[in-house]
């Protein structure tokens, strides 16, 4: 097996997938909201490091997989995270690529999807800024890129994370790789969508340390710097003002999550308009207020 979807029902053995993707697939086998996705596993990166291709069984999941987003009249826009993990404790490296896909379309294709914009253009250039950050880290010439569909777009860019993958796999011995291949959620939609965080604060479970975290209104992707998580990052009881029903449908898939696995949930989350994603699950606590 190479090619898994990250979907209900699936039973896959666990030790051929990273942290990210075994959060992901219990939160598909609670019938949770999750992004469409697929997971490339360790056997799909051996067979890179082998003959130097994506194998045609990962081309093939890959077509199906974009066949089915713009079936469903989802914009087929998709993130690739890879996460490896070794044998023995030490650093893991991971790879984020978000929007992948979007050189294939123009602002006029853009329109034909049932989203409701806010500002179509601050939207393009929202998704654009992730594309730049990712020609830059991956060392690659804007000019240098055509691209006569989505599903190649995005065989050219994974080929390019497991080449960046293969020079560190150099030089740590017992790395296991596995790339997950979603579908893009877009918190920077409009003003009541976003991105954020939740969790249960570190130390004895109250009021004050239970079901906090951040939330980024109008924002795209998330990730610390400089010490903050990005644009309008504000404490999460502030959805419950922007959005009272995704602000409780939030708390009560906490709950269950918390009920399920105990009082370490960690959870990360998008608001893509009036729908609520679940984008990870994990068992830990951490620190996530905003502004601190």
């Amino acid at each position: 097996m190479s090619v898994i979807k990250l979907a209900a029902g699936q039973t896959v053995d666990r030790s051929i997938m990273t942290k990210k993707a075994i959060g992901i697939m219990r939160l598909a086998n609670h019938n949770l909201p999750i992004p469409d996705a697929i997971y490339l596993d360790q056997e799909e990166y051996d067979f890179f490091l082998t003959h130097c291709k994506i194998s045609e069984t990962a081309e093939r999941a890959i077509a199906q997989f974009v066949h089915s987003l713009e079936e469903q009249q989802l914009l087929p826009l998709v993130s690739i995270r890879c996460e490896s993990k070794q044998a023995q404790n030490g650093p893991r490296t991971p790879y984020s690529l978000l929007n992948v896909g979007l050189k294939s379309f123009s602002i006029s294709e853009l329109e034909q999807y049932p989203y409701q914009y806010e500002n179509i253009e601050a939207f393009r250039r929202t998704l654009f800024k992730n594309y730049s950050e990712r020609i830059t880290y991956l060392h690659v010439s804007d000019k240098e890129i055509t691209f006569s569909s989505v599903v190649d777009e995005i065989l050219f860019w994974l080929k390019h994370m497991y080449v960046e993958l293969q020079k560190v796999s150099r030089t740590k011995q017992g790395l296991v790789c596995g790339i997950i291949i979603q579908r893009m959620v877009f918190g920077c939609l409009n003003i009541n969508s976003g991105n954020g965080i939740c969790c249960n604060l570190p130390g004895p479970i109250t009021k004050e340390t239970r079901f906090r975290g951040v939330f980024l209104s109008c924002q795209q992707g998330v990730g610390v710097s400089h010490g903050c998580w990005g644009e309008n990052e504000m404490d999460l009881l502030s959805l419950k003002d922007i959005n009272s029903r995704i602000y409780f449908e939030l708390r009560g898939m906490f709950d269950y999550l918390e009920y399920l696995y105990g009082e370490n949930c960690y959870c990360e989350f998008t608001v893509e308009g009036e729908r609520l994603y679940l984008l990870d699950y994990a068992k830990r606590q951490r620190k996530v207020l905003a502004g601190e």
